[in-house]
């Protein structure tokens, strides 16, 4: 995560190029958010991974398309 932000500053200082910083943030902001949420016994004791869920809710951010994955869909009060 650290490497993805530094990466990031990098391509926006010599490049001009946002994209990677912007990705390393959001990731960083949704891990926060899945980290310090409690999940229903339920979702957690059906094989939740966190990884997974993160990158789903990235690409939710960035695309507006809902996540597939049940455990994404409950942070965003979809169900799954």
């Amino acid at each position: 995560m650290k490497a993805d932000y530094i990466t990031g500053l990098s391509a926006f200082y010599e490049l001009g190029d946002i994209q990677i910083i912007e990705r390393a943030f959001i990731q960083g902001y949704v891990r926060s958010i899945v980290r310090g949420s409690e999940l229903p016994a339920a979702i957690r004791a059906g094989g939740f991974r966190m990884d997974e869920v993160v990158q789903d809710l990235v690409r939710y951010v960035q695309s507006g398309r809902l996540p597939g994955n049940p455990g994404a869909a409950v942070f965003l009060g979809a169900s799954g």
